[in-house]
């Protein structure tokens, strides 16, 4: 099901331009075109254009948050020692818990 996007006058020559730019495969993406359609009314074309170059540019595969893991077995230490404390927490609960604790930890040193 397709619905046509009400362009305002002011913005058609503008939009026009702009669906240039966009790549094939996001051309028939209504959703797509609407925030399209959103930047132009907030910022203008030139916002319109860095949202289209932001949407071309690949995700960097293996893109990493943490600079080291926890081994396993701490992290089993550390759900036995949650489940100790009368908390359910698996390891991944606890993982996500240390991955906190050292960003936090390391925006503090900043």
């Amino acid at each position: 099901m397709t619905e046509e996007l009400e362009i305002p006058g002011d913005l058609c020559a503008t939009y026009k331009r702009v669906m240039r730019r966009i790549p094939n495969e996001l051309r028939g993406d209504n959703e797509f075109l609407k925030k399209i359609l959103v930047y132009l009314k907030i910022g203008g074309e030139k916002l319109a254009r860095l949202r289209i170059e932001i949407t071309k540019k690949p995700f960097r595969e293996g893109y990493s948050l943490i600079n080291r893991l926890i081994p396993e077995e701490s992290l089993q230490e550390m759900a036995n020692e949650a489940s100790e404390e009368g908390r359910d927490e698996t390891p991944d609960d606890v993982f996500e818990t240390a991955t906190d604790d050292t960003l936090n930890h390391e925006d503090d040193e900043s």
